[in-house]
């Protein structure tokens, strides 16, 4: 589209001129969120642990995803590759990606390998528990406490039951 010598209008209204700058585009980081946060929902409720991991891993590239053009605006790529490798670069000078880039690593590798390194429990467990109290932390795009968090989560899409289950869980542990 952005070459003209490249397409040619076979039907109905040019709107090259109508589409957006991917340069400039503005990311609406509660939908990201809550997009990353939907596939660990399925996953928290999926009885076949083969289908359970791989909403985990979906979960995981979106959540990655969400750090990439959270922490640089102009990112625009949806591969998994320039993911990984704006996590890479970004985990450089903030620490706590760090911890992000194993996940993802464990997700590649599930999505190659069919396995997880550790059982899915634990691993979906761990990562939730990152993403929440990264949250918690005011370290992402909003910070969220225990109620923010709930609310946010009964709010989103249709109600996330199984992830406020888990922050519950969580909360109780921490106090």
């Amino acid at each position: 589209m952005k070459h003209p010598e490249n397409s040619k209008l076979l039907y109905g209204e040019n709107i090259k001129d109508k589409i957006p700058e991917t340069t400039n585009m503005l990311f609406d980081y509660d939908d990201i969120l809550a997009r990353g946060l939907y596939h660990l929902e399925k996953s928290l409720k999926e009885q076949d642990p083969s289908r359970a991991m791989k909403e985990c891993s979906k979960g995981i590239f979106k959540l990655a995803f969400y750090f990439c053009v959270y922490f640089d605006p102009t990112f625009c790529s949806t591969t998994i590759m320039e993911i990984g490798r704006k996590l890479q670069q970004l985990s450089k000078d903030k620490n706590f990606i760090k911890n992000l880039v194993d996940f993802f690593e464990d997700a590649i590798i599930f999505r190659i390998t069919g396995q997880y390194k550790a059982e899915i429990k634990d691993l979906r467990l761990d990562f939730i528990t990152y993403i929440f109290s990264l949250l918690d932390q005011g370290a992402l795009h909003k910070k969220m406490n225990y109620k923010d968090l709930v609310k946010y989560l009964t709010d989103s899409f249709s109600g996330f039951p199984y992830l406020i289950q888990v922050v519950k869980k969580l909360y109780f542990l921490k106090h």
